[in-house]
């Protein structure tokens, strides 16, 4: 498979920079370079850029005999560099900004390609609107789409000879922006091929992995609509190393990103609806007059119907226009989404399914966080005691009345979040959740295709607590037992780090990157009264600070490989657990998961697994803490 970089420019070396030092930060191992540059006066200082930014780096550049013009341009450039053996081609423009993982998304795109799928889109979103999708949090999520547009694409050479290059001149008159204006251009012409060939979809990414820098000196952006489309409009920000991505049906998208990317459907559905429309009405005109059909400067439709019909698949799919009318220009109304449903953090309005090993470990991690969410279910997965002594050390006279505090307690600290939350607690005893993994797996896979969070938030893998760890291998048993896939999110608890005990941070890992949220003054001071409601736990509270909260995508973990080459906390402390004993647990639960998940009676362990959650504690309460 031979890769190539394709790059276009023109006038804008300043730019044209710019995009090199993003693409040189990507892994260009595998990849050579082609670009090609109109003339002007300053086409030797894109020579120049190329070869002190790209010295190691196969690069060949072109500078055209006589001006191409945009649409002649790209379409010269992809020709020649596929004609020359290339399989895949990334195609980008000079006044484009990279993330640092678009090579290694493209790539991975090449090795999981699906037939269906016409090209992998950096920049989720369509031509003609500034209402362009970028959910940083989800940086792993990808979705298919009608959705085209220029900023930044890739493709196979099948696709590109067979639905691509044969529509590039090609411009209908009937296709139309929202403003009623015909659509004329290469990347219009792409777009409604898609919008028009049922079973032809371009792969999205959920979080932006091009941006728009060309603010000034282009042929069609103006700098208000670029104010307007790229404001706040952030990259995604991973490794640059190869890593996994899911691709997730619409429907198992996060709330947020679901509605969005549903009223991007329903501007494709409207576009095609135009054209129908539009085509009958100018028959139906031309054979009024007599004569041949017209062909008019403004869509004799109008805007009211297409925007009806927008607003109408928006409100279904359970989102607010505020104060939209049907006439609102499209572009308006996408970023009004955008705004309304882009979150500044990244649990902002879903519903949170968080799983933790103990009461106290949701609010040491995320108790910030929890007021952004739209609802919470708390899956506790001990009941917080471990023994007798603990519990008499503590203050309570018998184990089971320390385990009702703590219920109790985290009841309390969950109120001030004025969130409508759902307690559900297994009741393993505290310190033995690495002894029924499987069990707990099971168990959790009912209770995540009953509730269908957006999200599950849990702790990472980080040899800090055996229930912590035990907990994180039955999440991600649980969700790959799932038809469909549910997010995992991180966030942060303890581990060891050179010998010491290392509180509300995440150990480093080349395949994720966290999201730091600083906690406002208002944040701080919910958080620390909600910790102030564990009583029982006061030592373990006062090593964490309230400053801040991070949380991250969870990566694809090695349950058997050690979460670091040091000592781990449980090693060091008094739990009744080692790495031997660890490993021995993971390999006795993989088995119970494969045995019971695929074998002769695969239900035998749904089976008990469902009575034990059906009799498991369950609580609710809403802002009243009821």
């Amino acid at each position: 498979m031979k890769y190539a970089v394709a790059i276009t420019g023109w006038q804008r070396p300043t730019l044209f920079r710019g995009l090199l030092q993003s693409l040189a930060a990507n892994d260009l191992q595998n990849w050579d370079i082609f670009i090609q540059i109109e003339p002007s006066e300053l086409s030797a200082d894109f020579r120049v850029a190329a070869e002190n930014i790209l010295r190691a780096s196969s690069v060949s550049l072109a500078i055209n005999d006589a001006h191409l013009g945009i649409r002649t341009n790209p379409y010269s450039l992809l020709t020649r560099v596929f004609n020359t053996g290339v399989d895949f081609v990334l195609y980008l423009e000079e006044d484009l900004q990279l993330a640092r993982d678009a090579t290694a998304l493209a790539e991975w795109y090449v090795s999981h390609h699906r037939p269906e799928w016409m090209c992998l889109s950096l920049l989720s979103g369509g031509c003609g609107s500034a209402g362009f999708i970028s959910y940083p949090a989800f940086s792993n999520i990808l979705f298919t789409s009608k959705n085209f547009n220029s900023l930044g694409f890739a493709l196979r050479r099948e696709e590109w000879l067979r639905n691509v290059q044969p529509v590039w001149f090609e411009d209908d008159p009937d296709f139309r922006q929202s403003t009623g204006l015909p659509t004329v251009g290469w990347d219009w012409s792409v777009y409604r091929t898609l919008i028009g060939t049922a079973g032809l979809y371009s792969l999205q990414p959920a979080a932006a992995r091009a941006t728009h820098t060309g603010r000034l000196g282009g042929t069609h952006c103006r700098p208000e609509w670029h104010d307007f489309a790229f404001a706040g409009l952030h990259l995604a920000d991973p490794p640059i190393t190869k890593r996994n991505y899911d691709v997730l049906p619409t429907e198992m998208l996060p709330a947020s990103l679901r509605r969005h990317a549903a009223l991007w459907d329903s501007a494709n559905s409207a576009l095609k609806v135009i054209q129908r429309m539009s085509r009958k009405l100018e028959e139906q005109n031309a054979s009024r007059a007599g004569g041949s059909r017209p062909r008019s400067s403004s869509c004799p439709l109008g805007q009211d119907a297409q925007m009806q019909v927008t607003i109408s698949a928006y409100e279904r799919a359970g989102g607010h226009c505020g104060n939209a009318t049907s006439v609102w220009p499209l572009d308006k109304l996408m970023l009004q989404a955008r705004r309304n449903l882009e979150p500044s953090h990244p649990l902002s309005g879903l519903h949170v399914m968080v799983v933790v090993a103990h009461q106290d470990d949701e609010t040491l991690g995320a108790g910030g966080s929890f007021a952004e969410c739209g609802r919470l279910t708390m899956v506790y997965v001990t009941d917080g005691a471990p023994d007798r002594k603990m519990s008499r050390e503590r203050g309570f006279a018998t184990r089971a009345a320390y385990a009702r505090a703590r219920i109790e307690e985290a009841k309390r600290a969950l109120s001030l979040t004025s969130v409508e939350t759902t307690f559900v607690c297994l009741d393993v005893r505290d310190q033995r959740a690495a002894f029924c993994m499987a069990e707990l797996g099971f168990r959790l896979r009912k209770l995540f295709a009953e509730f269908a969070p957006d999200v599950i938030l849990t702790h990472a893998f980080e040899g800090g607590h055996p229930d912590h760890d035990a907990t994180v291998f039955a999440v991600h048993a649980a969700q790959r037992m799932l038809d469909k896939g549910i997010p995992i999110i991180e966030m942060t608890g303890y581990h060891n780090a050179n010998g010491n005990p290392v509180y509300g941070s995440f150990m480093w890992s080349d395949d994720v990157q966290p999201v730091t949220i600083p906690l406002s003054a208002q944040a701080r001071a919910r958080k620390k009264a909600m910790l102030e409601s564990f009583a029982s736990q006061k030592d373990v509270i006062s090593c964490f600070s309230l400053e801040a909260e991070s949380f991250r995508i969870a990566p694809r973990y090695n349950f058997s490989k050690r979460p670091h080459d040091g000592e781990l906390c449980y090693e060091r402390n008094s739990f009744s657990m080692t790495w031997n004993l660890w490993l021995r647990l993971v390999r006795r639960a993989t088995r119970s998961l494969e045995r019971d998940s695929r074998g002769l009676n695969p239900l035998s362990w749904l089976r008990r697994a469902a009575v034990k959650v059906k009799s498991a504690h369950v609580l609710k309460f809403g802002c009243d803490g009821g």
